[in-house]
Formats: structure tokens, C-alpha cells, sequence
């Protein structure tokens, strides 16, 4: 008998119902982990049978109407004298270590917060089991689970690193509207979280402020001008300057994919930014995307913004390995800067990271970690510590993990945005749309032509798997699905009643759909930046090619606990790091 056919279907009850808050529980969402591990150890496509598509789909858009009316900032505010908030780092479709970490830190409850800091999918090979976990988590207890934004939640970094081929893989032509159904969840979750007015939680790091913008003319809109051929339309700030907690407040969420440019700008900054020990504020020139920040930028910041501690995840431990300036992730946490205001940490939760190590490589066998927040200070954190289940079930690697860059190259990639290059689906209005743009706030120049490329200069000289006439020729089929498929035509990414619009990529038809996210898939291919030194960078419909561009005290730390895979037993020491 297959392992399937042994777990009964999951169910999502009837939102609409009157006895739907007995049944969406806790319970009922631990329940969906129990089945989603069992089902784990099937075939690839047992999922279908346990979780069917219709099934996936309205369980995450039910998490993504809760998350389209949340702010790009959530306050947390715990009023229990007992109340603590755990910060989960990156899990990366670590499925069987997310249960596990829950096990030992327990579950959200009404005293019990849980903010899960980005990441959830891409290099691991249950991303979608635990997105839907999540989701699940997060439709039960809407005020005590938090899914804040991750770079990998983004289309560009799940057709590079597995997450796309994995939805596919399980779900076959199905897998479309699942798909489509993630990028729908993704664009909708918070930037951000403040605990307490202490406490920022945040993926990547500290952000630019944004660039002003003019005040547009009253009356009706007038024709948008022909833009000169050899003019790319992609924002060039001068030098980043410190962004504010109001910045931020005020920031769209991003888009289906946040490539830096236009409003996205300060959620790229958000997902993909890294703190260093050097001082400055500068563009992250070895990710292409993003800001690099030093210890008195973060001083800056706390001071300016009334905070105590700002907490992040986005680097594991190959993004930590070989550097001197700043702690290893082998523990699962690190101090990264102690200043008279206070501390920024890291945390990441995925431990023995990454599953799929590429050939002749010793692998980290890291620890994960969650950071646990308590009152009445909420800037003082101890780390809960455990290690990887094993054995885990055997599969295949959805993503060339020999092939693509690792994380701490990876952010070359942030700018690709390969639905973003293809789909202004909403640019002429709409809540939340592709390249990040807010409703109401106007729409870009159309191209000239349907075939419109202009290269940007080769920054980098790496060998290169496409070559410029190759690059041209896809950016030229981009540009002609993009006027066959209407994106001009104003469609939004999301809707005022609150249920999913069409997503990125998104036509009138499947058959539109899947051409066009063929040719995303081929972008991918054909202009990975760190092979062929460039990024696609679209603003309005055109389509452009750029060039990629020790010891610490622990005043913030309370203690760490130190917790062995599937045992009983846990010790707590305080630690001098």
C-alpha cells in the first residue's frame, strides 16, 4: 500500500462557516504539519493525494487575504506578563526540522508569539509543505503567527533555486495554479515587525531612504512620451542615505518581485541588505542588489528610530564561511554589532543548511536556532539551539545546486526578476503590482517597439552561456508575449475586495500563462548574472539589460539552549560569544 493511501485528505473548513473558528485551530493546523511529514516519505507525487491543488490553493489564499490587510510594519505588542515572541529565521523547505523546532520551542499560542522572518522556501526540498504548514499556522492564529518577506519569496529566486520545478513536480499541470497562488501570497507579506517599540525584526537589514518624488499635475493623465531608444528606465540614486522607521511604514511591500528599481527599492533593501564590520552605508556590490551597512549606520538607526535591537536572518553558513569581519553561523545566531544603542543580530533556522550540498563540499552541520524575546525589555534574547532530523527522506534536488551561486552570491540574482521582466501587469493602477508600484501611482513609459532591447555595459567578465544576441533575441520574445498577452492592458495583482487578481506572468488563458513562464524560465537560463555579467532590469515595458552590479560581548544575549535532535533533554548555559 502506497504511504499516501494511508492519510486521510487535508480539509480546510469552511472559512465562511459559523463554527469556523472551532475548526481552524491550532489542532487543525498541526494536523496539517502531521500529514504533510507522513506524506513526505512517499513518492514525489504523493502530495497530490493528501493535499490536492483545489485544496493548496484555497488554503494559501485564505492566508493571503489575512496578509493582504496586514501593513508593510506589524506592531507586536504582547500584554501578558508571560507573553514571549520567538523569531524563526530562514527554513528553506526544511520541513521535518521546522516540526522539530516546534517540538522543542513549542507552538504559538494566545501567550506565545511567532514571527517567522522570511525564507520558507527554495534549496530544501519541502518548500511548498512548509509554506502551506505556515499558512495553515497563520489562517488559525492570525494575531500570533507573523510571515514577514524573504528574498526567496520572489519569482526570480524560486525558478532559480527549485521552488517553481518543486510545485511542478508534485503537482503537474496543476502546479500552474499553485504556483500562481504562492507569487499571490508572496507580494502580500509584510516587510517588518517592531516588538514592543524594542525590537525590528527584519529579513536582510537597514535600508535607503527613498528618492522624492514630484507632484504629479492635477487633471486627467496626458499621453505618456515616446521614451528615446538608449534611454534605460531604471533609477541611478547617487550615494544611499539611512532610511527611517517612517520610510519604512510608508514602503510598498515589494511586488511579485522587488528588483530595486522604482518603489521597490526600499523592500529590495529590506529582503537582500548585509551587515559588515567596516562603517559606511554603501550599495552591496558582491550581491548586485541591496545596501552594505556598518556598526555606526546601525547605532544611527537605533538611536534615530527609538529602538534597542534589530534582528535578521537571510545568511546561513556558507554566506558566513571564510569571513573574518563578522561571526560563523554554526550556532545558528551570531552578534554582529554591539553598540552603545544596542545590538543587531542573526538568526537562522535551518539547520545542517543547505540539504543539497554541492559535489566536494564538506558539509556545515550547523546548528538551527530561534531567538526567544521576553518582557519587560523584549531586546534581550535567548537562542533556542537544536540539530537536524535524520535521516531525512531521500530526493532529488529540485535546482542545479552544483551550478548556481551560493548566498553569499546569490543577491546578483536579486535584480534579474524574470516575471518582473515580462509582466507591468499593473502598473496602470492596482494594489499591489509586479516591479513594486503601489496603487495610484501612475504608470510607465510603453516601449517603442515590441523588440526594444538595450544592452548594459559587461561589469564583470565571466564566461558567459548566452551570448548577446542571444540575450536580445529572448529579451525581443519577452517584449512581444508581453503586448500578445495584454499586459498594458492595466490588470492589477491584486483586488479591493480583498480575494487574488491575476498574478505575474498571469494572461487570459493557461496555455498564455505557461508560454510566458517558459520564456521566464529561459531568462533565467540565458542571463544568470553570474555566468554572463548581467541582470535583466525592466521599469515600464521596457526590457534592459544592466549590469549585475571574534569575540563580542553579548549585553543582548540572555541564554541559549542547547537542544539534540528528537531528545528529551535541554541545557541552558549563559554565553560569552
Amino acid at each position: 500500500m502506497k504511504i499516501e493511501d494511508s492519510i486521510p485528505p487535508i480539509v480546510l473548513p469552511d472559512i465562511n462557516a459559523v463554527n469556523t473558528v472551532d475548526e481552524i485551530s491550532l489542532e487543525w493546523a498541526q494536523d496539517v504539519g502531521r500529514r504533510l511529514e507522513k506524506t513526505s516519505w512517499g513518492t514525489v507525487q504523493a502530495l497530490q493525494s493528501v493535499l490536492p491543488s483545489s485544496t493548496a490553493v484555497q488554503l494559501l489564499e485564505a492566508a493571503y487575504t489575512a496578509l493582504k490587510l496586514e501593513p508593510s510594519v506589524l506592531d507586536v505588542n504582547p500584554a501578558a506578563p508571560a507573553a514571549t515572541v520567538t523569531v524563526v529565521g530562514d527554513t528553506h523547505g526544511q520541513l521535518h526540522d521546522v516540526l522539530h523546532m516546534l517540538d522543542v520551542a513549542g507552538y504559538p499560542s494566545s501567550s506565545a508569539y511567532y514571527i517567522f522572518n522570511g525564507d520558507f522556501v527554495d534549496r530544501g526540498a519541502w518548500g511548498l509543505e512548509v509554506l502551506v504548514f505556515l499558512a495553515a499556522l497563520k489562517v488559525a492564529l492570525p494575531d500570533r503567527v507573523i510571515l514577514l518577506r524573504g528574498n526567496h519569496e520572489s519569482s526570480t529566486c524560486t525558478q532559480l533555486y527549485g521552488f517553481r520545478t518543486e510545485v511542478f513536480r508534485k503537482y503537474g499541470q496543476e502546479g500552474q495554479k499553485v504556483y500562481r497562488m504562492c507569487k499571490q501570497l508572496f507580494s502580500v507579506l509584510p516587510l517588518a515587525a517592531v516588538v514592543s517599540g524594542a525590537t525590528l525584526v527584519l529579513h536582510g537589514g537597514l535600508f535607503r531612504q527613498p528618492p522624492s518624488r514630484p507632484a504629479r499635475p492635477a487633471g486627467p493623465p496626458s499621453l505618456p512620451k515616446k521614451r528615446k531608444r538608449n534611454a534605460p528606465n531604471r533609477l541611478r540614486p547617487g550615494p544611499p542615505t539611512l532610511g527611517n522607521m517612517e520610510d519604512l511604514r510608508l514602503a510598498s511591500k515589494g511586488g511579485i518581485d522587488p528588483n530595486g528599481t522604482g518603489a521597490s527599492m526600499l523592500a529590495t533593501d529590506v529582503l537582500w541588505s548585509d551587515p559588515v564590520a567596516e562603517p559606511g552605508l554603501r550599495t552591496n556590490d558582491s550581491r548586485g542588489v541591496g545596501l552594505i551597512f556598518g556598526p555606526e549606520i546601525t547605532q544611527e538607526f537605533l538611536v534615530e528610530n527609538g529602538l534597542r535591537l534589530i534582528l535578521r536572518s537571510h545568511e546561513g553558513p556558507d554566506a558566513r564561511w571564510g569571513r573574518e569581519d563578522l561571526p560563523g553561523m554554526k550556532e545558528g545566531f551570531s552578534i554582529d554589532h554591539v553598540t552603545p544603542a544596542g545590538c543587531l543580530m542573526t538568526v537562522f533556522s535551518a539547520p545542517d543548511y543547505p540539504q543539497f550540498q554541492a559535489d566536494g563540499q564538506e558539509r556545515y552541520h550547523n546548528l538551527g536556532a530561534v531567538a526567544v524575546l521576553t518582557g519587560p525589555s523584549w531586546d534581550s534574547p535567548s537562542f533556542v539551539q537544536y540539530e537536524a532530523v535524520h535521516p531525512r527522506p531521500q530526493v532529488e534536488a529540485t535546482y542545479e545546486y552544483n551550478d548556481v551561486p551560493g548566498s553569499d552570491e546569490e543577491m546578483e540574482l536579486g535584480a534579474v526578476g524574470s516575471d518582473v521582466s515580462i509582466a507591468s501587469e499593473g502598473e496602470m493602477g492596482g494594489s499591489e503590482i509586479s516591479n513594486g508600484m503601489s496603487e495610484g501611482e501612475g504608470s510607465p513609459d510603453p516601449p517603442s517597439s515590441a523588440g526594444e532591447f538595450v544592452p548594459g555595459e559587461v561589469l564583470h567578465s565571466k564566461a558567459a552561456r548566452a551570448t548577446q544576441q542571444a540575450m536580445a533575441a529572448t529579451a525581443e520574445a519577452v517584449a512581444k508575449l508581453h503586448l500578445q498577452n495584454g499586459s498594458a492592458a492595466g490588470h492589477s495583482e491584486g483586488r479591493k475586495d480583498g480575494k487574488p487578481g491575476p498574478s505575474s506572468c498571469d494572461a487570459d488563458s493557461a496555455a498564455q500563462e505557461a508560454q510566458e513562464d517558459a520564456v521566464c524560465g529561459q531568462i533565467g537560463q540565458l542571463l544568470n548574472p553570474a555566468d554572463s555579467g548581467y541582470l535583466a532590469d525592466t521599469e515600464g515595458q521596457n526590457f534592459v539589460l544592466q549590469p549585475a552590479e571574534g569575540t563580542v560581548e553579548n549585553s543582548n544575549v540572555a541564554s541559549v539552549k542547547h537542544v539534540r535532535t528528537r531528545g528529551p533533554a535541554t541545557r541552558n548555559s549563559n554565553v560569552a560569544l
